[in-house]
């Protein structure tokens, strides 16, 4: 009954695979978040975890609110459900106030105008048209205007609207947005439309060069399909599109990101057939007849028993209601210009045709010239240049980490000797500038050598960016310390978290004015046992 279940078995078994990966790492997040609430409610002595921290679990970790209660249940905490359905109402209650303003915008409110008869649309093959007013409004802030037949495209199936001009009595209406209600055309313009009248006489006039570049990037978004198809299998399908007169959108399944090969092979195989001046046919026909033709159709549109099937000459047929050029030659050029992934299994190719590629490569001439001007290079050398001040700069500091370590190394006695006993333990509290954690844990085991009851907490500052290392002696292990716990709460101090292993562990913190307190708490902790 599914024949595509066995089509797409891998494709399926992949995409399983992935959602599984992925709730896994769902949940470690979840569980890492959890503990910490867990903490702080041992810490004040609560038994109930508020609905606002379990709300947030789920709103914003995806930890299902099931997990939580159950988690909590086997350390006999509670979960404050009532508060967590109150954030839950009132964050649906913003999405509805959210869809009803988007419907505001839309402009939905059809009640003057839906006994209208169905706009004729003359804009595949026309420019240009002379049409009738049919109806006028100009409430809301928008002046809106609907006649009998237009040549203006009307945002649909992923493609803008056109835009142009009206003249109605030698006065001139530009339009900026023309959307489609029920087959009726709604063109909205800057202009007052309180002096145009029912039956006035309009002359309709869409802006060619505007149409054009819209059209050769719809188009190219045809070929990109196929050529999807071609290099990374017959599973990819159109799971979004947007194009407009600047550059083209395409959304499409598929499990992983794509390589630098890829990406290539795909933009060189829709330039191959930019370059072969395929004709493209746009017709109407039977949906039977356009099914065994093999067009291509969106999963999940409507389709009437008449369809509009566009060809690239024989590499692409799919359904489509869109404008398009006649012949792929007409695109120019096609550049990817990004590939990233929206959602899962979902990618997102973003790409620019024709004189847009022009502008692209102005820019990124320019980038290359400044460049040379900074390394007093020529855009021959560059590459070169560049390679040798890498490489330069990679021996820099290599140098520069040896002569700190020989300055570490020098200093060890004293870094020692900066040391407090407490309770016949060597606790070592030091804040390292410009020196990174392999130095210090380098420094750590030079310490355990040297003291067998020792503690060092150590932390590196660099560029704003702070590491904290906690290294324990295997005496104190034995005797129970923890480096991972430890490093947890001093971390905490500084607004880090991290963990680790008995005997060495590490932490990120963000609040470099807190590192003395954090210290001063490492003091107390070891005191305390």
């Amino acid at each position: 009954a599914y024949p595509e279940l066995v089509e797409k078995h891998d494709y399926i078994k992949k995409l399983i695979a992935i959602e599984e990966e992925q709730f896994a790492k769902t949940m470690d997040n979840g569980m890492g978040i959890l503990e910490e609430y867990i903490a702080k409610l041992d810490k004040n002595d609560k038994m109930v975890l508020d609905g606002v921290d379990a709300f947030k679990l789920y709103d914003t970790y995806g930890f299902p609110v099931e997990m939580t209660e159950e988690i909590l249940a086997e350390r006999g905490i509670t979960v404050d459900m009532d508060g967590f359905k109150e954030n839950m109402d009132r964050q649906k209650e913003l999405a509805r106030q959210g869809q009803k303003s988007t419907e505001d915008v839309a402009w939905k409110d059809a009640a003057d105008y839906d006994k209208l008869p169905k706009s004729k649309f003359l804009g595949y093959t026309e420019f240009n048209a002379d049409a009738e007013v049919l109806y006028v409004n100009s409430s809301k802030g928008k002046n809106l205007l609907i006649f009998d037949k237009t040549p203006f495209y009307a945002t649909s199936g992923g493609q803008l609207h056109d835009i142009g001009v009206i003249i109605i009595a030698d006065k001139e209406y530009h339009v900026n947005d023309v959307t489609k209600e029920n087959d009726i055309f709604l063109h909205f313009v800057d202009e007052s439309v309180d002096n145009v009248n029912v039956g006035d006489t309009a002359e309709l006039k869409v802006d060619v060069a505007n149409r054009n570049r819209t059209a050769r990037g719809h188009s190219a978004t045809h070929i990109l399909q196929q050529a999807l198809k071609d290099v990374l299998g017959e599973h990819v399908s159109q799971a979004g599109s947007y194009v407009d007169n600047h550059y083209l959108r395409f959304d499409f399944n598929h499990f992983e990101a794509m390589t630098h090969d890829q990406i290539k092979e795909v933009e060189d195989i829709v330039n191959d057939k930019i370059d072969a001046f395929l004709p493209i046919l746009m017709q109407e026909m039977p949906i039977a007849e356009a099914q065994k033709m093999g067009a291509t159709a969106i999963f999940g549109e409507k389709y009437g028993d008449i369809v509009r099937v566009v060809s690239m000459g024989d590499y692409s047929v799919e359904f489509c209601g869109g404008t398009h050029i006649d012949n792929t030659g007409k695109i120019g050029a096609f550049k990817i210009i990004s590939e990233a992934g929206i959602a899962s299994g979902i990618r997102r190719i973003e790409a620019i045709t024709g004189t847009q590629v022009i502008g692209y490569t102005e820019d990124k001439e320019s980038v290359i010239s400044n460049v040379c001007a900074t390394l007093k290079s020529n855009a021959s050398d560059i590459e070169k240049k560049a390679a040798q001040l890498v490489s330069d700069n990679k021996e820099l500091e290599k140098t520069i980490k040896s002569l700190k370590a020989d300055e570490i190394a020098g200093s060890l006695d004293e870094i020692i000797a900066s040391g407090s006993d407490i309770n016949g333990i060597k606790l070592i509290t030091k804040r390292f500038d410009n020196t990174d954690v392999a130095q210090l844990r380098e420094m750590a085991d030079a310490i355990k050598s040297s003291e067998t009851k020792s503690i060092f907490v150590a932390a590196s500052v660099n560029d704003g960016k702070i590491a904290i290392l906690v290294s324990v002696s295997d005496e104190l292990v034995s005797e129970g310390f923890h480096a991972g716990k430890l490093v947890k709460e001093i971390a905490q101090v500084a607004g880090g978290n991290g963990g680790g292993k008995a005997g060495m562990a590490q932490a990120g913190a963000k609040d470099e004015s807190k590192l003395e307190e954090a210290f001063e708490l490492a003091k107390t902790l070891v005191a305390n046992k």
